[in-house]
């Protein structure tokens, strides 16, 4: 901005920002661009993105990190030349995305540490072999600490275990109390339930997963209680539209992880509180969070890549109104869709 008038950057982020919220119709002129869209609205948020653009690639500078940093993640987004849109698997020059300890993800970890047993479950090392943690332990502030600003040999998701953690079991039971509750959503899941409980008992949770609902089910549980009711619904509407039981159970794994990416932005961004209304700064580090769930779900667990790519396409809309990528209904999967 200078002298009191917005500058054209600053105007399109204000303009994306308000088509995206209000849904009004298809944006698709606001799109057009989503290589300059992005590296307009992310800079405060991310570091070393990559975008990837039919055969050519374009590397982003590094940016300075500054509040809700995702720390040296790569944002990777797919076009091809016809507008197509698939999931990129990661290489091996993008497992970097999570080899630093994120504020926000630890800050809640730790929370959560105070009355659950999460421990260490293998040595963690730098990325020049200095032993920060010893396996086997509860993890602590003390961690934090040695955390800062280390590259770390392996990410620190994959080297933790909520041994009390969420379990398929606690899942059921928190299905039961949705249903007990009075929820909105009873009219749909009633129908369902008998098959959605039986199904959701014998969800497979990935160690990683498993953390990361854990803490949230501790330190953000506004955030766990939306995860159920999500996986809740979707699985109820791949029930409604004759899905199998794989379809189900795929269903149910994608609603209940689509927003594991707010673990990685503060809480005061997140959108567990629906009749909120959203401002410009917060939208700027929520815009994001599909994609951080993506990468994290792509390269740190072995889910089916069809889970990944819902949780990229879980806010995009059949108008093309939806972000990050403005997607036709056409060219989402079955689960995006959901």
């Amino acid at each position: 901005m200078s002298n009191g008038v917005p500058s054209p950057a600053t105007k399109h982020q204000g303009d994306l920002y308000k088509a995206t919220k209000m849904r009004a119709g298809p944006c698709v002129g606001l799109f057009e661009d989503v290589h300059s869209v992005f590296l307009q609205i992310l800079p405060s948020f991310m570091t070393n993105f990559r975008f990837l653009s039919g055969a050519s690639r374009a590397i982003a500078p590094p940016v300075a990190n500054q509040g809700g940093t995702f720390g040296s993640a790569r944002l990777i987004i797919s076009h091809h030349v016809s507008g197509g849109h698939t999931m990129t698997p990661p290489t091996a020059s993008d497992r970097s995305a999570f080899g630093k300890a994120n504020p926000h993800a630890l800050a809640t970890i730790l929370e959560a540490s105070e009355t659950r047993r999460i421990i260490s479950a293998t040595d963690i090392y730098d990325i020049s072999g200095i032993k920060l943690w010893a396996g086997n332990q509860p993890v602590s502030t003390s961690l934090q600490r040695k955390l800062l600003d280390r590259e770390l040999r392996q990410p620190l998701e994959t080297s933790l275990v909520a041994e009390d953690g969420v379990s398929a079991a606690s899942l059921a039971l928190a299905f039961e109390e949705l249903l007990g509750g009075g929820s909105a959503l009873l009219p749909l899941l009633q129908p369902h339930a008998q098959r959605l409980a039986s199904l959701i008992k014998g969800l497979t949770l990935h160690p990683v997963a498993q953390l990361l609902l854990t803490a949230a089910q501790t330190a953000r549980p506004e955030h766990y209680a939306h995860a159920v009711a999500a996986m809740a619904l979707n699985g109820a509407l791949m029930v409604a539209g004759g899905g199998d039981d794989a379809a189900v159970r795929l269903a149910l794994l994608c609603g209940l992880l689509h927003d594991v990416g707010e673990m990685y932005i503060g809480p005061e961004h997140g959108e567990a509180e629906a009749d909120r209304d959203l401002d410009f700064a917060s939208y700027q580090q929520l815009v994001v969070h599909p994609h951080v769930g993506s990468l994290l779900l792509a390269q740190l667990t072995n889910y089916p890549a069809d889970v990944a790519r819902a949780v990229a396409e879980h806010h995009e809309r059949l108008d093309q109104s939806g972000y990050p990528n403005a997607l036709a209904g056409g060219q989402m999967s079955t689960q995006g869709r959901l």
